[in-house]
Parts: structure tokens; C-alpha cells; sequence
């Protein structure tokens, strides 16, 4: 093997890593891009959710009013469902 050859695999081998090196760092300020939006939409459902809780509860309150047996299957089999995945 001469000089020249093992002066070409190195410089090849060091623009391979340069590549594999700019592409993981792309792929990682993409992934940390989109944790930053999904954090922040998170953030603005807890708002509306907070913002609205209220009306939320008396939307509630009044269908359980109208509602009973209704409500009360759902909310049991609600709970039984909660139940059996929890339990796996």
C-alpha cells in the first residue's frame, strides 16, 4: 500500500464521519425541534383546559343532572377499563 492510497482511506474515511456527524446533529435539532412544538402545545391545552375548566364542570354537572343512569355506567365501566389496563 503506498503513501498516496493510505493518504486517500483517510481522507475518506474523515469526510464519511464529517458527513454521518452533520447528518446525526440534522437529525437531532429536528428532534429537539419537535419536542419544542409538541411542549408548547401541550402548554396551550393545559391553558384552554385551565381557562374553560369551569364551564367544562357545569357541562358535566348538568348532564349527570339529566343523565343519571347514564353517567353512571359510564363512569363505571370507565373505571373498570382504567382497572384492567392498569393491572397489565
Amino acid at each position: 500500500m503506498s503513501a498516496e492510497s493510505i493518504a486517500s482511506d483517510a481522507k475518506k474515511k474523515n469526510s464519511s464521519h464529517h458527513t454521518l456527524h452533520e447528518k446525526t446533529e440534522a437529525v437531532a435539532n429536528a428532534a429537539a425541534e419537535k419536542t419544542h412544538d409538541g411542549i408548547q402545545k401541550i402548554g396551550e391545552t393545559i391553558e384552554h383546559l385551565a381557562a374553560n375548566a369551569e364551564t367544562y364542570n357545569k357541562e358535566i354537572a348538568t348532564y349527570v343532572e339529566k343523565n343519571p343512569v347514564k353517567s353512571l355506567l359510564i363512569a363505571g365501566l370507565s373505571g373498570m377499563l382504567l382497572g384492567m389496563l392498569i393491572k397489565k
